[in-house]
């Protein structure tokens, strides 16, 4: 560096970069630049690390195995590599301790991905602000197409390992939404009353105690077995406890004769009333009063009973039925 004058290249420098020859002469002409820019046309992204190209980091195309070595300008043999992928990996192959093919690591490919992200994104809103004097409808269509794009090219740099499981995790946590649905707007099942449960019927709850079949007349209180009445099969004694649950003072009204309201013993599809009640009750029953009485039925031998239905007739008209299962 003495007199300022700059220091000339060695021979061996000489030898390698300026007695090469032409691009032509190398074989990188005319022809070669189409072939670059189809591969480049065919894939628009970096093979190593997905980028797609910038103006500080353009894409090329490279010989897979060199022409040096015996390489062709065949299409199997040329790949697309960002500027700064292509130098590492002359760096790599001019280092004589390694002679592996340089590949960028996965932290470099993760911040590539992440950056192609961001700049679709800023490319988005970028487009949003540009286009505010279009109509919205316009604008979300930017948007959207933008974004479109965007997931696409991430979904193409997918394996199809990766692409296998997030479309089973979308199947998998579409049928647990549905499941989901289903179980929140589900129709609640009707309950069916049995032995022991309560129910209202008119201005009463009843609550269905026990039921004891198989019953003769000696088993009947004394003040209805000495009433001569025929009995035609054997006795069903159902016991309840009656709660009057209005705020007001009730008379409980047994049904008259020949209605449909009252009591009933469900035995092979046939209905049988209730022929007795025990004991009286009392004439006004106030509020949450509470009393047991007993429904006495004639049904035929050797059957069982499968349900006690209760018809309201606390009224004018009949009201709602209420029906317990016998188990």
């Amino acid at each position: 560096m003495n007199g300022g004058t700059a220091p000339r290249p060695s021979e061996d420098i000489k030898s390698r970069y300026y007695d090469r020859g032409t691009a032509s002469q190398r074989g990188y002409g005319k022809e070669w630049r189409r072939l670059r820019a189809a591969a480049i046309a065919a894939q628009p992204w970096c093979t190593f690390c997905r980028h797609p190209g910038s103006k500080e980091n353009p894409l090329s195309a490279d010989h897979i195995v060199e022409k040096a070595r015996g390489g062709t300008d065949d299409p199997s043999n040329i790949r697309v590599l960002c500027r700064r992928c292509n130098q590492q990996r002359l760096g790599a192959q001019a280092n004589p301790a390694g002679q592996q093919a340089y590949r960028p690591s996965r932290r470099q490919i993760a911040t590539t991905h992440l950056r192609m992200t961001m700049a679709a994104l800023a490319a988005t809103r970028s487009a949003a602000v540009a286009s505010s004097t279009l109509a919205p409808d316009h604008v979300r269509a930017t948007r959207g197409s933008a974004l479109r794009q965007a997931f696409a090219g991430a979904w193409s740099r997918l394996n199809i390992v990766w692409k296998v499981v997030i479309v089973l995790a979308a199947l998998g946590s579409a049928v647990a939404v549905v499941l989901l649905l289903a179980a929140l707007f589900r129709a609640e099942p009707e309950r069916r009353l049995r032995v022991g449960d309560t129910a209202a019927s008119g201005p009463f709850d009843f609550s269905f105690r026990k039921i004891a079949c198989h019953k003769r007349r000696k088993d009947l209180p004394k003040r209805i077995e000495e009433i001569p009445f025929p009995i035609k099969g054997e006795l069903c004694f159902a016991y309840f406890r009656i709660r009057n649950s209005s705020d007001e003072s009730r008379s409980f009204l047994l049904p008259t004769p020949g209605s449909s309201a009252g009591q009933w013993l469900h035995v092979r599809g046939e209905e049988y009333p209730a022929m007795f009640a025990t004991p009286v009750l009392p004439a006004t029953m106030f509020p949450d009063q509470e009393a047991s009485l007993t429904f006495i039925f004639d049904i035929p031998h050797r059957v069982e009973p499968t349900a006690l239905t209760l018809r309201d007739g606390q009224g004018d008209e009949d009201g709602d039925e209420v029906e317990w299962e016998i188990r």
